[in-house]
């Protein structure tokens, strides 16, 4: 399954892993256009409008998954800001009681008094049970913002601000001994910067500052697994194949104006400044144009997702078979065997 996350869209593949799977799931990337201006709150709009005529057309249930954090919530900002009453009363906010403690005020304020709630603690989600379900989540909104491993760019905004602008290609050096520290691998570091050098060498997005190489990295190498994996971890509660699966599922921010919009806003501090709490600004400061709290406009800052259930579970899925079977180490581990790659087991 890690595989997933070293597979690029666009550009010279030098991974020793087949990508064709990121055509198989519908994950292309759409080409640059360096003309594209919509700001990130005309396209969330525009998004939630999308959104709420697909509702309407097809009258579908939603469940919204709200993990407390600024992506689910910039989400539900935007169906209170678009949505009118007849479709907000379709949809079902799901959270736990992380999520709570998460956003406490957003629950209170404007979560109990516009929507239907479910405690995913007490009552687990039913997609397989109901045919008009449509489930919603961020997934791929941090592969829009930041890397592939984000504690590389948190790291950086946090200790070494000041290397965010610096040029990739002329000085290499001090990238390579940066991302050796914070991995606590030279030999990682050298390979992750030749590898994703010549990738982006290789496409015509204007990728030049530390920032842009580690986004790209995100942007380009992760952005199928993150759309790919909530189907992976909700198979066995779900029972649902992966074409029923994703005909009941619908990641926001994963569209092709999002993706423009991260591609046009490329640059050190453009998608966030010089901190932590600076992180995927855009999101925040819409949050904060509906609700006006000034505390998680200042201090909100970009931590894990909360509120899922699967994490909990030690006995994870392991990997799916080109067909969709998902194959587990306890139960499947004689075809898993079968199956890894010859290089892996040398």
């Amino acid at each position: 399954m890690l595989q997933v996350g070293l597979m690029p869209r666009v550009g010279v593949n030098n991974l020793p892993f087949n990508n064709d799977f990121v055509q198989v799931i519908g994950q292309g990337m759409p080409s640059y256009d360096p003309g594209f201006n919509l700001s990130w709150q005309e396209v969330t709009d525009r998004r939630a409008q999308q959104v709420q005529d697909l509702i309407q057309t097809q009258h579908k249930q939603v469940y919204m998954q709200w993990s407390g954090g600024i992506d689910s919530t910039c989400i539900l900002v935007a169906m209170l800001k678009n949505f009118d009453r007849n479709t907000l009363s379709r949809v079902t906010v799901c959270y736990t009681y992380d999520s709570i403690l998460e956003y406490s005020k957003f629950y209170l304020d404007h979560i109990l008094p516009n929507f239907k709630t479910q405690d995913l603690n007490f009552v687990p989600l039913d997609l397989a049970g109901q045919p008009n379900a449509l489930l919603i989540d961020g997934q791929t909104a941090d592969t829009l913002t930041m890397s592939m491993a984000p504690s590389l760019d948190i790291n950086m905004a946090v200790r070494n601000s000041d290397l965010l602008v610096k040029d990739w290609r002329t000085d290499p050096d001090t990238l390579i001994l940066y991302l050796s520290r914070v991995t606590g691998s030279a030999e990682f570091a050298q390979w992750y910067y030749d590898r994703v050098g010549e990738n982006v060498k290789s496409v015509d997005v204007p990728i030049e500052t530390y920032f842009d190489f580690m986004w790209w990295a995100g942007f380009n190498y992760d952005w199928a697994y993150q759309t790919f994996c909530q189907w992976f971890y909700l198979q066995r509660s779900s029972q649902l194949g992966f074409k029923e699966f994703s005909n009941k599922y619908l990641p926001w921010f994963c569209n092709d104006e999002y993706q423009l919009w991260s591609l046009a806003h490329v640059g050190a501090w453009v998608k966030h400044g010089r901190g932590v709490a600076s992180f995927k600004q855009d999101a925040k400061h819409y949050c904060y144009e509906y609700t006006h709290d000034e505390w998680n406009w200042r201090y909100k800052t970009k931590v894990s997702s909360r509120g899922r259930p699967y994490l909990l579970d030690t006995t994870l899925p392991f990997a799916v078979t080109d067909d969709f079977r998902v194959l587990g180490l306890e139960t499947d581990l004689n075809e898993i065997l079968t199956l890894w790659p010859s290089h892996f087991k040398d």
